[in-house]
């Protein structure tokens, strides 16, 4: 009966770790394309048009991807292209991230195999790597105030070994980019993926080493994990490189260790070793990494670079959300359907403490280990606070802390079969059910989910 519906307990809890801009808001998770709307550029002879129009912008903004980062965008070279993209950010509520390498220039080339300094590899006419902050905040002057500006490119990928003289460097300028960001009243991040390639040491030193020497606001995980069927690779087609579970799980605890979030590094390509992930595939990559806490989304590449055509030639499908042409592909669309669940949840898990992961029965690649690469999140039981029981069909149940009550983030862990999971609880409660991008309201003891495959559906008590 109704009258017998309890209010959901009300646990300690601390503050979530968030890292908001300015032009979303503090409720809104960061959803970014990585290597967004290409200048004009040939291909086997083709001209195709640059992507800098208000077609694609508004196309971005309609999938639900909020920022956009070009990194081969520098600010005195195409400032006339830089300043109609920041006019189209800020027309389509958009942020924009580019490159200014008049201020400072991060190259692996920059240090030799030793781990010295090698001024040839400084690749501007000054002998320093950076300016001064106060050099930087008076160039930054003019852009930093548009609406449509998001932070500046620091560094993709800087070479993964602790020791790196570059960590410091960029520790130095991440500093004095926030200080300047500051100064102008601006609440924005710079762009650094701090993923670990090559691999010459572990990935949990290698944090440390970003945590503590490059000082990032973020750890960006980024980690491919669907294999082309052809090659060296022996993953089976619907299974996983698992290594995803185990690097998912130490950056998780870093993020904790260095009190700062992380967002999740989303392949839509069929790029090198690895092939076009499913809707179901890509479902369950975004799905996963929500799970466990993830407070922004990437995506690579949402416009396919001019250098990937090799891979389309490869015949293993589309590269990217647009292709050369701007023209939407099927991923656009897988995107925006996970994109529309997102902006349905996200000021609930922007909000929300993880406190670790139920697994109910497999995981894709259990042939290879899955479950042996979980660390601490692992809650090796299937319950968690109110929730006594889990049963039905595979899952993976992201476990949160949302001001005080609990939140849960079932998703189907199958990558080839629809499911039903069932929820039992302490008592009757209300719950906020959230599916499809769609809120509705149930009560009861018990709730039976039905889950397509990779997909999830958000759980809050009332």
């Amino acid at each position: 009966m109704e009258n017998d519906i309890k209010s959901a307990k009300v646990w300690s809890h601390t503050p979530a770790i968030k890292a908001c801009y300015d032009m979303l808001g503090e409720d809104v998770m960061p959803i970014l394309g990585y290597w967004s709307s290409p200048s004009a550029g040939k291909i086997d002879g083709v001209l195709y048009p640059s992507l800098k129009t208000d077609e694609y912008f508004k196309a971005v903004a309609e999938c639900g991807v909020n920022l956009l980062i070009q990194h081969n965008d520098n600010w005195d070279t195409r400032k006339e292209e830089l300043t109609l993209a920041l006019d189209l950010c800020e027309k389509y509520g958009l942020g924009y991230m580019f490159s200014d390498n008049s201020l400072f220039y991060i190259n692996d080339d920059t240090w030799d195999k030793n781990g010295k300094y090698d001024p040839k590899g400084v690749t501007r006419d000054s002998s320093e790597m950076y300016k001064t902050q106060e050099e930087m905040r008076i160039k930054m002057g003019e852009y930093i105030k548009h609406k449509g500006f998001a932070g500046l490119y620091v560094r993709d990928e800087p070479f993964g070994v602790a020791h790196n003289p570059a960590l410091y460097t960029i520790g130095k300028i991440l500093d004095m980019l926030y200080a300047i960001q500051k100064s102008y009243g601006r609440e924005i991040h710079p762009y650094l993926n701090v993923n670990l390639w090559p691999d010459p040491i572990s990935y949990g030193l290698f944090l440390d080493s970003v945590g503590t020497n490059a000082k990032a606001r973020y750890f960006e995980y980024d980690n491919y994990i669907y294999y082309k069927r052809t090659g060296e690779y022996r993953a089976l087609y619907g299974e996983i490189n698992v290594s995803f579970y185990k690097q998912l799980s130490v950056v998780r605890e870093k993020a904790i260790k260095y009190d700062i979030p992380v967002f999740s590094f989303v392949s839509v390509s069929a790029e090198g070793s690895y092939r076009l992930p499913s809707l179901a595939e890509l479902s369950f990559w975004v799905n996963t990494t929500l799970a466990y806490g993830a407070k922004g989304i990437s995506y690579f590449p949402i416009s396919s670079p001019h250098s990937f055509d090799k891979y389309l030639k490869q015949g293993f499908g589309t590269v990217a959300m647009f292709d050369y042409s701007g023209g939407k592909t099927e991923t656009y669309y897988h995107a925006k359907e996970i994109n529309r669940q997102i902006a349905a949840i996200d000021h609930i898990l922007m909000n929300a403490t993880n406190h670790g992961i139920i697994v109910h029965g497999s995981l894709p690649g259990e042939n290879f280990g899955a479950k042996q690469k979980l660390g601490s999140e692992w809650i090796k039981c299937d319950s968690f606070r109110e929730l006594l029981l889990v049963s039905g069909t595979d899952a993976l149940i992201g476990c949160f802390d949302y001001r005080g009550k609990t939140v849960l983030y079932v998703v189907n862990s199958s990558l080839t079969s629809d499911g039903k999971v069932y929820l039992s609880f302490d008592g009757n409660y209300a719950f906020e059910i959230i599916e499809g991008g769609q809120s509705k309201m149930s009560s009861g003891e018990n709730l039976s989910l039905e889950l397509l495959s990779g997909r999830a559906t958000l759980v809050r008590l009332i």
